[in-house]
């Protein structure tokens, strides 16, 4: 149908970097939990993830970082105090659409009466780039924005079984959250 194909269009045609927020509440708690800032730039093939505590100031600490340099299969971990630790990637970066063969699963909605957003659910495989994966993917009917995602499989030799739920996405990501910690460039292959 039209709509499908136009809304897989859309994705692709969204750009080419994104900044989403992942949070992971391991109890209830009213204090500051740890988050996830999840950086992709598809044109340079660069992944950051950031993991911090905002303060009830909105104030920012990172956690950890993990840089993840697609273009020469390199990633880097980092987190504040300690030595910077490097290693080879072993599997392709995820794409920033789907492919032609996914399978439309239907349409829904997230929130209720006036104040709800339209979504349309997706799924598909990816098998290549020594990625063995499957992904069901939620994304907005009007914007194709996602909105959440589930992956199982395998990406080189890490098995995945995440659900992501993306808040606070934005196509306008500074440059600068793609740069690599100072004491990390300086580490030479292992």
């Amino acid at each position: 149908d039209n709509n499908v194909n136009r809304s897989l269009r859309k994705i692709s045609d969204q750009g080419f970097k994104v900044t989403t927020l992942r949070t992971q509440y391991k109890r209830f708690t009213p204090s500051p939990q740890e988050v996830t800032m999840l950086y992709r730039d598809w044109e340079n093939k660069r992944q950051i993830q950031e993991n911090v505590v905002v303060d009830s100031h909105g104030v920012k600490t990172v956690v950890s970082q993990t840089y993840m340099d697609y273009k020469n299969m390199v990633k880097y971990d980092y987190a504040p105090g300690q030595p910077c630790q490097y290693s080879p990637l072993d599997h392709g970066m995820l794409e920033p659409c789907m492919p032609e063969s996914a399978t439309y699963l239907g349409k829904s909605y997230i929130g209720a009466y006036n104040d709800k957003t339209n979504f349309n659910s997706w799924y598909f495989r990816r098998t290549d780039l020594n990625r063995n994966v499957e992904i069901t993917i939620f994304v907005t009917a009007d914007e194709c924005i996602p909105v959440s995602e589930h992956i199982t499989g395998q990406f080189g030799a890490a098995k995945a079984n995440t659900l992501l739920m993306f808040t606070n996405v934005t196509k306008d990501v500074d440059n600068s959250a793609f740069d690599i910690p100072v004491e990390c460039l300086n580490i030479q292959d292992m």
